[in-house]
């Protein structure tokens, strides 16, 4: 949902970067993404934290999803060609298919909701 609504508004992960934003579809959001973490049985704080790390990674996401990559593909591949990142070499040389948002959002919520689950 955040992902889509920032792709349609370009503009939105720059201002949420920027400022603290108030209002009550920010209240809305932070009503509904706290009702879907009942289950897990956070404490509210933790809840609210996991929502910012959240939103962060979203608006990072898109930001990526909408930068123009041509120069930095360009760039990154004269300095790997350097011979002095053997590591990012050999990585960018394996191939594979990129994973998709819907994938690393799971990973990253997972991860996030079984760490503070077990503190």
């Amino acid at each position: 949902m955040q992902r889509a609504l920032m792709l349609a508004h370009p503009w939105l992960p720059g201002v949420l970067a920027g400022r603290r934003l108030i209002g009550r579809n920010l209240l809305g959001f932070l009503e509904h993404g706290l009702r879907a973490l009942q289950p897990a049985g956070l404490p509210g704080v933790a809840g609210m934290t996991l929502l910012g790390l959240l939103t962060g990674f979203v608006a990072s996401y898109v930001t990526s999803e909408l930068a123009d990559a041509s120069d930095a593909v360009a760039q990154i591949g004269a300095a790997v060609a350097t011979g002095d990142f053997p590591l990012l070499a050999r990585t960018l040389g394996e191939g594979g298919t990129p994973l998709d948002f819907p994938r690393i959002a799971d990973w990253m919520i997972t991860g996030l909701v079984e760490r503070a689950e077990h503190r």
